[in-house]
């Protein structure tokens, strides 16, 4: 196996897509010129400010008080807006779907199809995301969010080359945002252009350095790149920024059980490590047994990592089981799971993490 394959499962980390499509939809809810009386607008006022504080169903009671009095595009996408805060999508789409029908202008168009986007998107409708971000393009296509959203959803789908595509348009509109680079470093990631990929992350640190993903970004570069010391040093460093970042310590983990520089290799670390996040759960989660379960493997210790990774089959969730049960196998017949291209951070993902 190249080692570079290995470790390039570490930037799969679909954490980093959904805090990007976050940021874009967090920008693009805003307010759009429409006719209301001075009552709505009141309503409506009162409820961004409980949106900014995300009292979610404040704002929803607010802008439904407000709707009475007559339809109105931009409530109904402000609404939509907090209920996908509180992943009540369906109803989030069906407020889109009626702004819509009410042929509001540009501005509300496109609020519309980008939270309708987003609903889509983590409800994994991916086609209809695609279209509604193509749709607000069509109408601006300088719009950021459309470009960003779209941009992970081709991300989500494996096609890294579109992605990149769509988060240049991002960034010749605006050279300043950090998470972009991030962001088209994971695409360099999962391509391996590994030079590209470190050269992304490294100017998104620049940009914010004070951000804990940017430093996940460049973590992951290093250690595809096999910069095995840096991408510690970037994993500490996003700790440091943001000490609840479990998947820092989740990379930290399967760098030190499985690192091929003697020096840098810690399995007695990635243990304590991997011991501590389980216990952060109280042993009931999935991912970190199964990630404790694996670095006992890579100690030789296959007794403990047959025990521990019944536990997670037992804690996993219908989706989780198969990938489970899979790893037990491996386990069961001498067989480590954290270097073999198929790795514990690729199969599952992050999200669990934070």
């Amino acid at each position: 196996m190249a080692m570079t394959g290995y470790y390039s499962q570490i930037t799969v980390n679909r954490i980093f897509i959904c805090a990007l499509v976050a940021v874009a939809v967090c920008t693009s809810h805003g307010k759009c010129e429409a006719n209301t009386d001075g009552e709505s607008d009141s309503l409506s006022a009162r409820a961004e400010k409980a949106f900014e504080h995300e009292e979610y169903e404040t704002a929803i009671s607010l802008l439904t008080e407000a709707l009475k009095g007559k339809p109105n595009p931009e409530f109904l996408c402000e609404r939509a807006a907090a209920k996908s805060e509180l992943r009540d999508y369906a109803g989030a789409i069906r407020d889109c779907d009626d702004a819509l029908k009410l042929h509001p202008n540009e501005h509300a168009l496109i609020m519309a199809y980008l939270c309708r986007a987003q609903c889509f998107v983590a409800t994994n409708d991916h086609n209809h995301a695609i279209s509604d971000c193509t749709l607000a393009l069509d109408i601006d296509a300088k719009c950021m969010e459309a470009w960003i959203i779209r941009a992970g959803v081709w991300y989500q789908l494996e096609n890294a080359k579109l992605a990149i595509v769509d988060i240049n348009h991002c960034i010749d509109l605006d050279p300043t945002r950090p998470e972009a680079y991030g962001f088209r470093s994971a695409c360099h990631q999962t391509l391996g252009d590994w030079t590209n990929a470190v050269a992304d992350a490294d100017k998104a640190v620049q940009l914010d350095d004070k951000n804990s993903n940017c430093y996940m970004f460049r973590g992951s570069a290093h250690a595809g790149n096999l910069e095995f010391d840096k991408s510690l040093a970037d994993f500490d460093k996003a700790l440091s920024l943001d000490p609840g970042n479990d998947a820092a310590v989740a990379a930290q983990c399967v760098i030190l059980a499985t690192c091929p520089k003697p020096d840098l290799r810690d399995t007695t670390r990635a243990l304590q490590l991997a011991q501590r996040l389980c216990e952060q759960k109280g042993m009931t989660d999935c991912n970190r047994l199964s990630l404790l379960a694996s670095v006992y493997a890579e100690t030789g210790d296959f007794k403990n990592a047959v025990e521990w990774q019944e536990q997670a089959i037992k804690a996993a969730t219908a989706d989780q089981k198969n990938v489970a049960s899979e790893r037990l196998k491996r386990f069961q017949s001498g067989r480590t799971a954290l270097g073999d291209g198929n790795t514990y951070l690729g199969l599952t993902t992050l999200k669990s993490w934070r």
